[in-house]
């Protein structure tokens, strides 16, 4: 079934910002250690206030799944589809016209001999 690029409705595996909450140092700790979700590059444990969080980046399964395990989240922007709006602002087509049209504006021109070559 073909995604609509253009639909904001979330998806079963669009990815959301998520904070997961806790009242203990220790609780977030084994969190860590037991979860297997996408941490970013440093997971880590944030304060804000007297709470603890831990931010996450989540599928709606998965968050479907930490609710049921009785954690306690904040949902935040749905990720991917941020990503379908700003992709449905990409234009279709060849824009030079096969190199009959010429590019303009900030850039530098570079040579044959710069571009790699594909072996």
């Amino acid at each position: 079934m073909p995604v609509d690029t253009h639909s904001t409705a979330p998806l079963p595996l669009d990815q959301f910002h998520v904070r997961v909450w806790f009242n203990s140092a220790d609780a977030a700790q084994d969190f860590l250690l037991t979860q297997s979700l996408d941490f970013g590059c440093r997971a880590a444990v944030r304060h804000e206030g007297d709470a603890l969080f831990i931010p996450a980046i989540c599928t709606s399964l998965e968050i479907a799944g930490l609710e049921m395990d009785g954690f306690r989240l904040t949902i935040g922007e749905n990720l991917t589809a941020a990503r379908r709006a700003r992709l449905s602002e990409i234009g279709e087509g060849d824009r030079f016209e096969e190199g009959r049209i010429t590019p303009h504006g900030l850039g530098i021109k570079t040579s044959s001999e710069d571009t790699p070559r594909r072996e």
